[in-house]
């Protein structure tokens, strides 16, 4: 037994797979840093989680640290969201994981014409300014009511119309916002074009290209929801974006785009489906990019950089981005591969794996040589 458990050891000690690194630079003057993640590492761990990253500082110590979201200046936004149509005799309600579910009367038909539309807000980058509602007729009449779960309204919101988009006099931050029509409507958008006001600060974005099949479709392969969509518009009169969770599912419309609208650069809140494909009018194969949260690392100003960021089971806990105050006043540390000659610092952090070959060279002849003595044992008490 004590054989084979060395033997054990050994096979595993010579297991030295090579992980992907990144080291950091030494700026000279100390306080709170942040490290922006690039697309190689959003790459290498594709739909793995954020907690396989390890980080270790200029001792090749692990050190703890705060994955937030990068922010950016506060823009106004535009954004396509999805909307559910009702029925009159239907009424929307929350079911136990907080999406939206219709109740319907037994024997109701689905519309057209329907009575209201309902929107989702809670994922939106900052309150509310406008939304597009062109206006088909003069007798149309619009409201606008808002909820903070779909069982308590508010009175008819403020607004004032400016062409074909309705703004609202002051900016509306609320989980739910409903459309109430009269007469109610007979057609009606895919989805629904809004703008959220500027603001201080909101989430930035992260644009990178994804796998496209043969059969057109785009498949995303990595942790983090999408967030917005980038096409190569040339050549084409019209488009209409569609996602999936996978093989099996229904295609869903996550918006439209057509000429006068300018770029076609789609946003829309997080969405976690990962097949999407783009249809076109003419039919051809476009190019495109997708965009995701952008994520830091934050850390703790006791920490000395250089640093060192690799791949594998982490040790230490996440701290929280609240504990680490704002980024504006943290340094930022640049990423680039470590190729296992890069100073110092990987010599510190991978002087465990170092040491295997000469542990080795040790190691094997001292196990052969107790197997052998093993046997040997075995052998003259079995002739005994």
């Amino acid at each position: 037994m004590p054989a084979k458990a060395w033997i054990i050891a050994a096979a595993l000690l010579s297991l030295n797979p090579a992980h992907a690194a990144w080291v950091t630079d030494a700026p000279a003057a100390q306080g709170h840093w942040r490290i922006p993640l690039d697309d190689a590492i959003y790459a290498t761990l594709g739909e793995a989680s954020f907690e396989q990253l390890r980080l270790h500082d200029t001792h090749g110590q692990e050190q703890a640290y705060a994955l937030c979201a990068q922010r950016q200046a506060g823009q106004a936004q535009e954004l396509l969201l999805p909307f559910t149509a009702l029925v009159r005799g239907s009424e929307p309600s929350l079911d136990a994981s907080g999406q939206l579910q219709v109740l319907r009367s037994p024997g109701l038909k689905e519309g057209p014409p329907w009575l209201r539309l309902i929107v989702d807000l809670r994922e939106l980058p900052g309150p509310l300014q406008a939304l597009q509602w062109p206006s088909h007729s003069e007798e149309e009449q619009i409201s606008l009511r808002s909820s903070p779960d779909l069982r308590q309204w508010s009175r008819p919101l403020s607004m004032r119309r400016e062409g074909d988009r309705l703004v609202l006099d002051r900016p509306l931050s609320q989980n739910w916002l409903g459309l109430s029509f009269d007469p109610p409507l007979t057609r009606s958008p895919d989805a629904l074009r809004v703008w959220t006001q500027a603001g201080k600060s909101q989430r930035a974005v992260h644009w990178f290209q994804a796998d496209l099949n043969l059969e057109g479709v785009y498949r995303h392969n990595r942790s983090q929801a999408l967030r917005g969509v980038r096409l190569d518009i040339s050549g084409i009169e019209s488009l209409q974006l569609e996602s999936r969770l996978g093989p099996g599912d229904a295609w869903k419309s996550r918006g439209s785009w057509r000429p006068a609208l300018g770029a076609a650069e789609l946003l829309f809140p997080a969405v976690g489906d990962q097949e999407w494909r783009v249809r076109t009018q003419p039919e051809q194969i476009n190019r495109a990019s997708f965009a995701h949260d952008a994520l830091e690392l934050r850390l703790p100003s006791n920490i000395q950089p250089p640093l060192r960021l690799s791949i594998g089971p982490r040790q230490r806990p996440l701290l929280t981005c609240p504990q680490l105050g704002s980024a504006d006043r943290m340094t930022a540390l640049q990423l680039r591969p470590a190729d296992g000659r890069d100073g110092a610092l990987s010599g510190q952090a991978e002087t465990p794996e170092n040491l295997r070959p000469w542990f080795l060279l040790i190691a094997l002849p001292l196990v052969l040589l107790w197997f052998w003595h093993l046997r040997r044992r075995s052998a003259s008490t079995a002739s005994g």
